[in-house]
């Protein structure tokens, strides 16, 4: 992230480290939301329905060479990244019982 953000969108290093920065707090959310989403439609749905938007918010943000709309686009990208990995939290303790 940090790397595309310096070389491609000629940013400085501060910026591309405040961008990766805004993309774990943002995922920090999503996952407290993809805990919700499991519970009420479902582990197999919300992966599905989380990696088909990210599918095309990834293919925007690539073909994007401005800063602010890369900034926009990180907000969901940084949520659905980490929305699907919320099904993963519970299994760990429940292996080890």
């Amino acid at each position: 992230m940090v790397l595309y953000w310096v070389h491609i969108l000629k940013q400085s290093n501060t910026s591309g480290s405040l961008a990766l920065s805004i993309l774990f707090i943002v995922g920090a959310t999503g996952t407290i939301i993809g805990g919700h989403l499991v519970d009420h439609i479902g582990a197999v749905k919300t992966i599905r329905l989380a990696f088909t938007i990210m599918l095309f918010l990834l293919l925007a943000f690539s073909l994007t060479k401005g800063v602010i709309v890369a900034s926009v686009l990180l907000l969901p990208i940084g949520m659905l990244i980490f929305t699907p990995l919320q099904r993963d939290c519970p299994a760990g303790p429940a292996l080890l019982a």
